[in-house]
């Protein structure tokens, strides 16, 4: 929409979509928040460091992409298959896939699920409901 709001003005509209970004805000552990564990910030930076890119390449896809005037940039580790995922993927979808890639970096461990172990015995029988006649 601002891209057709300003198609007569000297202005360029670009959105850029960036993927995995090693960027400095990993490695502040107080800027991550404060319930968040140091082995947790530990998992986060080991992740960004080997999937992530240098925020320059960022800078320098920017650059190259406002020279050739294109209307989006997909930069960076997973850019085209997270915006991919986030416009066609159902919310239910997204937020497991989020949340098992959250347990395989060791940023996020499932709150333990409580045991049924005093729930009655299953009898196996059927009982039989019929309505009643108004």
């Amino acid at each position: 929409m601002l891209a057709a709001e300003l198609a007569g003005a000297r202005v360029h509209v670009m959105s850029v979509h960036p993927g995995i970004i090693n960027t400095p805000i990993v490695h502040d552990a107080g800027g991550i928040g404060p319930s968040v564990s140091a082995q947790q910030v530990a998992g986060l930076q080991k992740y960004y460091a080997q999937n992530g890119c240098h925020p320059r390449v960022v800078a320098d896809a920017i650059v190259a992409a406002i020279r050739r005037e294109r209307a989006k940039l997909f930069v960076g580790p997973a850019a085209k298959l997270s915006a991919f995922a986030r416009r066609s993927l159902p919310d239910g979808l997204k937020r497991r896939l989020t949340l098992a890639n959250a347990i395989k970096i060791g940023f996020w461990q499932p709150a333990p699920r409580p045991h049924l172990a005093h729930a009655p015995a299953s009898t196996g029988a059927i009982k039989q409901v019929t309505a009643s006649p108004r």
